[in-house]
């Protein structure tokens, strides 16, 4: 499992995450909580992050996004 950095409210957060290949270049970056339980999906669609399964703060949801976009385009 690789580790996501994530900055949120002043604090470096490192995040697990795995990414699953959908097939016709779509990937699915699964975002896992830190009670190895529970996860997040997130998804780039058209150019735009976006999360596709999991209920976040908006705030977290915002710094998850910016990681993932700095890190992956």
């Amino acid at each position: 499992m690789k580790t996501l950095k994530v900055q949120y409210k002043g604090k470096i957060i490192h995040a697990k995450f795995t990414i699953e290949e959908k097939g016709m270049g779509l990937r699915d970056y699964y975002i896992h909580h830190k009670n190895g339980y529970s996860f997040y999906i997130f998804r780039k669609s058209e150019g735009v992050w976006r999360i596709a399964y999991g209920d976040l703060d908006e705030d977290l949801k915002e710094s998850i996004i910016a990681a993932l976009s700095e890190r992956f385009g």
